[in-house]
């Protein structure tokens, strides 16, 4: 076995570590470890002149095989780790999104107590991902901040003695 270093944010490396480990291993995560070989395997540099690293203040270690160290190197390009650092933000951010919604419509939390619930359940401490950024993204990516009165507006203002038709 052989490990690799690949720069990350600070969230996706909690994510990351209280997942897979640390050293980061995803062998018996097929999908992933078929993704992150596929990032080795093909080493595109299509947008490393656009890509800074800049944002990914953190790194993280993986483990790899001897074989695939052999075939397909240790080196992800600018591009690649770009990639890999996407596909685990949108798999945070989704997950997140889903407890609070669920949270929040089941169990009847208010948002700000199941922020902080998803903060503790996925350990991110306030630093690494902080209740803001996961407000924000849901005010983004959601309806649950939006008024449940806005179906009785629209129908409140179509009267039945305007012709709709």
């Amino acid at each position: 076995m052989t490990t690799i270093e690949v720069p990350v944010k600070p969230y996706i490396k909690e994510y990351l570590e209280s997942n897979f480990g640390n050293p980061v291993n995803f062998s018996g995560v097929r999908g992933i470890n078929d993704f992150f070989v596929l990032l080795l395997e093909r080493q595109t540099h299509r947008r490393d002149k656009q890509t800074t690293l800049s944002n990914y203040k953190c790194s993280v270690t993986i483990v790899i095989t001897r074989d695939v160290f052999y075939r397909y190197g240790w080196d992800l390009s600018a591009t690649a780790i770009v990639s890999f650092n996407a596909l685990f933000e949108y798999i945070i951010k989704m997950r997140s999104r889903d407890i609070i919604r669920t949270k929040h419509r089941d169990a009847k939390i208010k948002i700000a107590p199941a922020i902080r619930q998803v903060q503790c359940e996925l350990q991110f401490p306030e630093e690494s991902f902080s209740f803001d950024a996961i407000k924000k993204d849901l005010q983004r990516h959601t309806n649950i901040f939006k008024s449940s009165n806005a179906n009785k507006k629209v129908l409140g203002n179509v009267s039945l003695k305007k012709n709709v038709i």
